[in-house]
């Protein structure tokens, strides 16, 4: 059985086709590991390594950070506001945390239902 494949069809044992185009990130992505065979790989290995240690470097440097700025902090609004902004703080992460996406899910839900024309509204 032979294949012979052109850009605008594939032919096999003398049968003519349309190929399916193919997405231009597809085809890179095709033609860069085929180039490069198992190279490809390492590039995103090296791409995850970079990625972690920026991340690893980022959450040193915010500890840091928190360690310096905590005397600070302290010397300048005193313990009971301190302990104020703190409690303040965590109220504010928690009412952040229990929205839990529903802003996000209650406009997806509504546009799919305008878009389907099930939306009854003014």
């Amino acid at each position: 059985m032979s294949i012979i494949q052109d850009s605008a069809s594939i032919s096999i044992a003398g049968q003519k086709a349309t190929a399916v185009p193919e997405n231009p990130p597809a085809r890179t992505f095709r033609i860069l590991s085929a180039a490069l065979g198992q190279g490809f790989s390492s590039i995103r290995a090296s791409q995850f390594n970079r990625n972690m240690g920026a991340g690893s470097i980022m959450a040193l440097i915010g500890t840091c950070l928190s360690f310096i700025s905590y005397p600070i902090y302290l010397h300048y609004l005193g313990y009971h506001r301190y302990g104020l902004w703190l409690v303040l703080s965590v109220v504010v992460s928690v009412a952040q945390l229990g929205n839990l996406g529903i802003p996000w899910a209650l406009m997806k839900l509504v546009a799919e239902d305008r878009g389907g024309g099930r939306f009854e509204g003014s």
